[in-house]
């Protein structure tokens, strides 16, 4: 079925191309005009008078303690240095247009250039023909890399084995908890405890998304088994089936990015890289990550919106009959609670302990397997794989771009837009904005995160890297609602596999979702503003 066409969103891709080229290309000019100059100033000195000379403050201060005949300097006659660091390898050059190390090109505005264009084209690419960025994004950074002269060994190394290692083994447990059937009578039965008090039905629907969301599956799987319980339950209630799935999205958008989900383990990870970079080394202390500072700070967002919409869509009036009783759903089989006690002991063991989160959820699902409380093939199938190579060849071509000074021009570009007050509410509005044409954590966190540094130079102590991190991935996620994005995409094809529809219905479903998209970006861009993501120093 076509749900809308076609045309408007390309558009809409085109000129953001466009958009970004237009602020790109004046800087190729701008970098490389001489700067100007100004004439010696002639002095005529009458015949057989001295000259005067007047010395420089430090000069005549410290003249009676030069060496007779040393010729003393203010600093100003100093060669300017042509040292440049590396951005593949670190290390230090004394001039040259390579590295004598590794071979790359030095980072120059050409190849920033063409480094954002790839980005930006690689984007429109996977945003029309719907393909999966991560094979094209690993693809394009390879040809970069031959560009500018980066060996392929750092291209391969850009691939964070890490990170997928454990983004495998949380969704792997959790998908075994979802193919056995845990996750959906957990749902059931905290759904059956609201009884007669329908109206709390949305409220409990983002706060159990969020819950879900926040124990490891994260917002796409929690999203998906949500949003398709809550159109059933709403068709069941006979309440607005598309409010109670947003609710229940909204939820798991609002509690991805714990310390224990797919969001939060990727901007520790991002962070973490960042205080690897020796070149970040002047101000590593100021790259502190705060797990709890991430998910309450994403977590408020999303709570704020959900507020705001229970009002404007007067939930608070339902009045319908719960058709979940306790005593019709069936208890949990043994398999069920051995799998709610793998969750809970992994839950203890990576907040208690801090143990690895990814080993420990293998380990888990191990025992899992062995004890055969879920199908190991359908769960294997369940991994989404996709979303994986999605994220981790896109941090690879991010990688190369910020090898090629890609990064550092759009940093520059943004600092030109703000100052320390509106830094944050600048960079909210960027990763909004992004979100409608791109994912979340596979483009706008890896991108945006490695302009930070900068940025935290750029403005001092006036900034705050919790902070810029938080609006960045909350106003991102705000932007998910979209039916443009994931998350509006789950929400409308829930809906129209639950009951036969309409071009038209289905077209004014996909204008509410992204007006609702457009409202919560600028809900959070008005949060980062008044300093919200700041969370008054609490965390």
């Amino acid at each position: 079925m076509k749900l809308q066409s076609k045309k408007a969103p390309r558009l809409g891709v085109l000129l953001l191309v466009l958009l970004m080229l237009a602020t790109l290309i004046p800087s190729v000019f701008a970098a490389d005009a001489p700067a100007e100059t100004s004439a010696p100033e002639e002095t005529m000195v009458a015949l057989g008078e001295a000259p005067e000379v007047v010395a420089a403050p430090e000069a005549t201060e410290k003249a009676g303690d030069a060496p007779a005949g040393e010729v003393l300097t203010t600093g100003t006659e100093e060669a300017a240095s042509d040292e440049w660091t590396c951005k593949v390898c670190s290390t230090v050059n004394e001039g040259g247009d390579a590295c004598k190390k590794c071979g790359a090109s030095r980072p120059t505005t050409v190849l920033s250039i063409i480094a954002l264009v790839v980005l930006a084209v690689v984007i429109a690419i996977g945003f029309i023909k719907k393909v999966n960025l991560g094979f094209l994004a690993i693809g394009a950074a390879f040809i970069l890399s031959m560009v500018a002269g980066i060996g392929p060994k750092y291209v391969t190394k850009a691939f964070d084995s890490d990170m997928f290692v454990t983004l495998v083994g949380v969704t792997f447990l959790f998908g075994m908890a979802s193919q056995n059937g845990t996750l959906d009578l957990f749902s059931k039965k905290v759904v059956a405890l609201v009884g007669k008090r329908t109206v709390l039905i949305p409220i409990l629907m983002f706060f159990l998304s969020a819950f879900i969301s926040a124990i490891g599956p994260g917002h796409i799987a929690a999203g998906i088994l949500m949003t398709t319980f809550a159109v059933y339950l709403a068709f069941e209630m006979k309440i607005n089936p598309i409010t109670t799935a947003l609710f229940a999205k909204l939820g798991a958008n609002a509690g991805c990015a714990s310390p224990l989900s797919l969001t939060g383990q990727l901007g520790l990870k991002l962070t973490n890289n960042l205080v690897s970079d020796v070149t970040n080394a002047d101000i590593v202390e100021r790259l502190g990550f705060s797990g709890l500072h991430f998910f309450m700070a994403t977590l408020v967002s999303g709570f704020i919106f959900t507020l705001l919409l229970y009002v404007f869509t007067k939930s608070y009036k339902v009045k319908a009959d719960n058709p979940l009783k306790l005593k019709d759903i069936p208890r949990f089989n043994w398999k069920q609670w051995v799998t709610i006690g793998a969750i809970v002991m992994m839950v203890v063991l990576c907040i208690g302990f801090q143990m690895n989160t990814g080993l420990t959820a293998f380990v888990m699902a191990s025992i899992l397997v062995l004890l055969q409380c879920a199908d190991e093939k359908k769960a294997i199938k369940g991994i989404p794989w996709g979303t994986l190579v999605f994220i981790c060849g896109v941090g690879v071509l991010v990688s190369v771009i910020d090898m090629m000074g890609g990064i550092d021009m759009i940093s520059g570009l943004l600092q030109k837009l703000m100052g320390p007050s509106t830094a944050t509410p600048v960079l909210a509005a960027t990763s909004g904005i992004l979100s409608w044409v791109s994912s979340t954590t596979g483009v706008v966190m890896p991108a945006m995160f490695k302009m930070l540094p900068n940025i935290l130079r750029s403005f001092g102590t006036s900034v705050n890297y919790m902070e810029l991190i938080s609006a960045i991935t909350a106003t991102s996620f705000a932007a998910a609602i979209s039916p443009l994005s994931t998350g509006g995409a789950i929400i409308m094809s829930s809906y129209s596999a639950s009951k036969e529809t309409t071009n038209e219905e289905m077209n004014k479903i996909f204008k509410f979702l992204f007006l609702l998209s457009v409202a919560n970006v600028l809900l959070n861009v008005l949060l980062s503003w008044i300093g919200v993501f700041r969370l008054g120093g609490l965390f």
